[in-house]
Order: structure tokens, then sequence, then C-alpha cells
């Protein structure tokens, strides 16, 4: 499937999903879509920053889409208060966190199969 994406809009085929914030990486990985959102645009944002410091939890910025738009997951953090940054690998699934953690993430689900701490 063609993916394609410009700020918050992501284009999967002929179908077009609005993301909360600007992505960063997105790829077809067979059956759905996955997304980087960009960790800056959100972490930059005075409201986030007050909703963080009043006690919400962090923004998931690693998400799976169908091919028609629907949300199948975000991805867990290796720490709680974390974010990713960078995707090292598209296969296997593998990003990069600020907390210096390359994680394996499971494309069908989100879940954490494994982390490596590399600094």
């Amino acid at each position: 499937m063609k993916v394609s994406f410009n700020d918050k809009l992501l284009q999967v085929g002929e179908q077009l999903i609005k993301t909360d914030w600007p992505i960063l990486d997105a790829f077809d990985d067979v059956l759905r879509v996955i997304v980087l959102l960009n960790p800056d645009a959100y972490l930059l944002d005075a409201g986030y920053r007050k909703k963080r410091r009043a006690g919400a939890s962090a923004y998931r910025n690693l998400l799976s889409y169908s091919y028609c738009g629907q949300l199948l997951w975000e991805a867990d953090f290796p720490e709680k208060s974390d974010y990713y940054y960078r995707i090292a690998s598209q296969k296997p699934l593998l990003v990069n966190s600020f907390s210096s953690y390359k994680c394996h993430i499971v494309s069908s689900n989100g879940a954490i199969l494994c982390k490596e701490f590399y600094k």
C-alpha cells in the first residue's frame, strides 16, 4: 500500500488520516501502517507541558493504523516518561527512545518484545 505524509496528514492509498501531531516517519507494514509522530512538536507545546506537570501520562507517539484509518495500537514505552525519536529498522521494528533504549516492537500489537539499553 502506498503511504505518504505531510505534517499531520497521513495518506494510505486513497484514505486520509489526520493525526494529533506532525508525522516524523511512516511506512506500510503489511496489513497496517506504522507511524512515528514528531516528539518535538508536542514536547515544545505549552498546553502539553502543562498537562504533564498536572500528572497526565506521556503522549504515546509510535502508532499503528489500519488501511481504512482505524487506530490499532499505541506502542508501550520502555520507561514511564519516555518517547520514541527514530525508527532504526522497519523489519524487525526497532525504535530508539529518549531514555537510551533500542526497543524491538511487536508490529501486530505495539508491545515491547525486548529492549536494550545502549548508553
